[in-house]
């Protein structure tokens, strides 16, 4: 047992320090804001009142304790001593927020759309040219990153422009006046029956990447969750490495994977190429496909958007 917690430690300290150096490119801190409104980075506060939600919510829905067992055992592991607490066998899935036991957990899954599970993404994937000639056609409308609708992807480094997102839907919340901008792009997000709606935890954005950039290793708040990319433009140099798993970008293609393991994304493409060499796709949640409608229902009573704080 030693000898595996040391092999574990050893192969955290090696991925991170190998996948966060810069070897000459600019890298961005860990995706952490401190917006008073994010509710991943604010998620503390909220902590002591879920107990008493849950025991509001059994009281009109006592049929939930029986279908919903991992879920309220995760709530009750929040007031326990973090070293008390229930924690994933891989010592690289260490979601920030929220630990639900028993899911099933792969880094990346990379059978993607051809899973069974996962076959809705092919509704997406059929419409990819539709999606980027949408996003194109708004992308070269707006001095990207500077201007409305589109904004930096919130960091502990936000001054930089290199990283950027036009959001569709922001802690479960739809954004109207971007959706209308993308209206083909929006209705085939709302027709995917598993995306994560009115839950605080669900987004939905185009994400652009400049060139030479490195997003250093960080964990999302919850297990959950899978988090989807449909890339745009894949051009050459681009990794996403997700646990001790790595992958690239292809056209129209799905990349799907855990994002509560930790994981980085680096670009260490140049500038020739459309958009000036950016990486640019299509960022949405779903439901990790274990997780029933019973205890999704109770998740949305637990974190609905009301919970995020302006």
């Amino acid at each position: 047992m030693i000898a595996e917690i040391a092999c574990s430690i050893i192969l955290f300290w090696i991925l991170w320090n190998f996948y966060s150096g810069t070897r000459g490119s600019e890298v961005l801190s860990t995706p952490v804001c401190s917006r008073p409104g994010c509710f991943r980075c604010t998620f503390g506060r909220f902590v002591d009142q879920l107990p008493s939600r849950v025991s509001d919510l059994l009281r009109v829905e006592p049929e939930l304790e029986g279908s919903c067992a991992r879920i309220i055992e995760a709530v009750n592991d929040l007031g326990k001593p973090p070293g008390d607490r229930v924690t994933a066998l891989d010592s690289l899935q260490r979601p920030t927020a929220i630990f639900v036991p028993r899911l099933k957990a792969k880094p990346i899954w990379h059978e993607g759309a051809s899973l069974p599970e996962l076959a809705f993404l092919r509704l997406l994937e059929a419409s990819v040219d539709d999606i980027r000639d949408e996003f194109v056609r708004v992308y070269q409308s707006q001095a990207f990153g500077q201007k409305e609708p589109f904004a930096l992807v919130e960091t502990n480094d936000a001054s930089r422009s290199s990283w950027t997102s036009l959001e569709l839907l922001n802690q479960g919340r739809l954004i109207e006046r971007n959706c209308a901008l993308v209206p083909q792009t929006a209705r085939l997000l709302q027709c995917l029956p598993e995306l994560l709606r009115e839950v605080a935890f669900g987004h939905a954005y185009f994400s652009v990447l400049q060139p030479g950039i490195r997003v250093k290793p960080h964990c999302g708040p919850c297990n959950f969750r899978l988090r989807c990319h449909l890339p745009l433009f894949a051009p050459r140099g681009c990794r996403l490495v997700v646990g001790d798993e790595s992958t690239d970008w292809e056209y129209g293609k799905c990349v799907v994977f855990d994002d509560s393991f930790l994981h980085s994304v680096q670009h260490d493409g140049d500038r020739s190429g459309p958009l000036g060499g950016c990486r640019v796709v299509l960022l949405f949640d779903i439901w990790h496909p274990q997780v029933t409608t019973a205890e999704r229902r109770l998740l949305n009573k637990l974190f609905p958007v009301e919970s995020v704080g302006g």
